[in-house]
């Protein structure tokens, strides 16, 4: 009688094949039935969905709550893909969380498309994990089969290219794989490597721009600009890796070592007794949301031994606005440090003046789509001196950027802005240039106001 070791042998392939945690389909089973799908469609001349979904905010979620959180939210996920999913189709934990559909029988590629949007309205509900309510969401990465050819890794590896779109559109969204995403995916993909080895190797500099009084003409600061010194394409713009850098979350580490850097270099003029100014740094979004960026800017400052008056950092119109509860109390406890605040590209983000007031920024930053508009339009000179007026009555500086020509400077001085920077005074200088830049202006050779 064998039926004992044949019994002990099903259930050792069942653990084998099957999540612990959800009772689905391992990715070993769902390799297996992937491959039994696309077998069967090539005999029946058939379709087959490939889909591959995982959690948008999972990781906060589970570092927040705990583990065992985590675990009750995966496998509530579990159970609300199955009730999208039909019976014929496989459902399947992959690891982390990462999961998997397999969709036969497609009468059309439509069919696909209808499940993701389920699924992703499923996920995109509540969720009741102990005492507490959260908000997760999915975003889904879909291929289909023969449009998209190739075998079960080949498939998967389709499905995650579009799912990595999903991800960098936003998330909580499915995305179709086509060769075009392919290609801007490996684009980004070969970017966030070149990114991970251009922080291990100290690739990055800053270069900083100066921004004067406009009445007096002193020089009262600096905004540190960030630079990637390629080592095939030379210096490269932030507009060609921020937004790789954000996706990745890369934009911490280099946050952080912007913030070190500009405290640094603004030790420094100190000690060559050349200007006592402010250098304003630019903060990512991400790094707001992120815990830790209050301690980040202590330990920049505390390490250069820089007065932290002389720190000023910049944050978005819209990304304040958008944020208004968590960001108010960082910004207060930002403050409390002693350093300066200043939002960023005012003007453009349809911010509530009422709700304006509650912020303790010490300057505002008209953006320069306004000041370039100057010579041929009233609207924009009519927006600047509002803006202006608005910031004089609520007891704040303002700065107008993108200055580029002596016009410019005219009708600033006019609107009676208070600073500017911008191409008419400097271009972004690195470190040694920005020195010679400010031995010149302190004897009175360079361009002022």
């Amino acid at each position: 009688d064998i039926s004992e070791r044949k019994e002990w042998e099903r259930k050792l392939k069942q653990l084998a094949e099957t999540d612990a945690l959800t009772g689905l389909p391992n990715r070993i089973l769902f390799q297996e039935r992937l491959q039994s799908a696309l077998d069967q469609a090539a005999r029946l001349e058939s379709q087959v969905g490939v889909m591959v979904l995982d959690l948008d905010r999972f990781k906060d979620i589970n570092d927040t709550l705990g583990h065992p959180a985590g675990d009750d939210l995966l496998q509530q996920v579990s159970d609300r893909i199955l009730d999208c999913a039909r019976k014929t189709d496989t459902v399947a934990r992959l690891g982390g969380d990462e999961f998997a559909i397999i969709v036969t029988n497609l009468k059309s590629p439509l069919d696909v498309e209808y499940l993701a949007d389920r699924v992703v309205k499923a996920v995109s509900k509540p969720f009741k994990l102990g005492d507490q309510e959260v908000h997760s969401g999915t975003s889904i990465g879909i291929t289909i089969y023969p449009q998209d050819q190739g075998g079960p890794d080949d498939l998967l590896r389709n499905a995650d290219i579009a799912l990595y779109r999903a991800k960098t559109d936003g998330g909580n969204i499915y995305r179709l794989y086509d060769e075009e995403i392919d290609c801007e995916v490996q684009s980004r993909q070969k970017a966030e490597v070149e990114l991970r080895e251009a922080i291990k190797n100290d690739e990055f500099a800053l270069a900083y721009q100066p921004q004067i009084d406009i009445t007096s003409g002193r020089l009262i600061g600096a905004e540190a600009l960030l630079r990637w010194n390629h080592p095939d394409r030379g210096i490269v713009g932030p507009n060609e890796f921020i937004d790789v850098a954000e996706t990745t979350r890369l934009i911490i580490p280099i946050s952080k070592w912007v913030l070190q850097s500009a405290c640094n270099f603004n030790k420094k003029l100190q000690k060559l007794e050349l200007a006592d100014v402010t250098v304003s740094v630019n903060i990512s979004p991400l790094h707001f949301k992120e815990q830790g960026l209050l301690e980040s800017v202590r330990k920049a400052i505390e390490n250069a031994g820089l007065d932290p008056s002389f720190l000023e950092l910049e944050i978005t119109e819209s990304m304040a606005m958008a944020h208004r509860g968590d960001i108010l109390q960082l910004l207060n406890q930002l403050k409390s440090l002693g350093v300066k605040l200043a939002i960023d590209d005012f003007g453009t983000g349809f911010s509530s003046l009422s709700r304006l007031k509650d912020f303790p920024v010490d300057r505002l930053k008209i953006d320069q789509s306004f000041i370039s508009d100057f010579g041929e339009s009233s609207d924009h000179r009519a927006i600047s001196s509002a803006i202006i007026t608005l910031g004089h009555n609520l007891g704040l500086k303002v700065i107008a950027e993108g200055v580029e020509t002596r016009l410019h400077m005219d009708i600033l001085k006019e609107l009676e802005c208070d600073e500017a920077q911008g191409y008419y005074i400097s271009k972004p200088l690195f470190e040694d240039d920005f020195i010679e830049f400010l031995r010149s202006y302190n004897d009175g050779v360079s361009l002022s106001a």
